[in-house]
Order: C-alpha cells, then sequence, then structure tokens
C-alpha cells in the first residue's frame, strides 16, 4: 500500500540577487555566514529579517510572517 507524500511547504520569496554570501563556516554545532560583508548566524537580523536556518547551500529567513530564502554555492 504506497502512500504519496507531498513536498514540504516550498512558499517563500528568493531574495538572492540582492546579497551577496561569499562564506560559511562551522563553529562547533553552529554554522555562520558571511552575508554582504557581514558575520551572522542563525536568530541574527539582516535587514530586519529573522536568520530562521542556516544550510550548506541556503539561508532562510522570517519576516512579518513571510518567508525568504537566499541560495548559494560553495
Amino acid at each position: 500500500n504506497a502512500t504519496t507524500g507531498q513536498a514540504p511547504e516550498q512558499s517563500f520569496v528568493n531574495v538572492t540577487d540582492k546579497y551577496e554570501v561569499t562564506g560559511i563556516s562551522n563553529q562547533g554545532n553552529r554554522l555562520s555566514v558571511v552575508i554582504n560583508g557581514r558575520i551572522l548566524m542563525k536568530r541574527d537580523s539582516l535587514d530586519g529579517m529573522l536568520i530562521t536556518l542556516i544550510e550548506p547551500t541556503a539561508v532562510h529567513l522570517e519576516k512579518e510572517g513571510v518567508r525568504y530564502r537566499i541560495d548559494f554555492n560553495r
């Protein structure tokens, strides 16, 4: 009995073109990312958006219930 799964919610605003990610670092168990020359970690603020997740190829942010994403290559 196969169950068809749905993809996780993917609604976000992609703001990759507005930001330059120039580095990513793993400090202990915490990832940090360099965006527009600023070193940022989860729960830091970027232009009023809260960083909610840092992944190896994307940064997820949220502001006033709207979700944003910045994609990058290592």
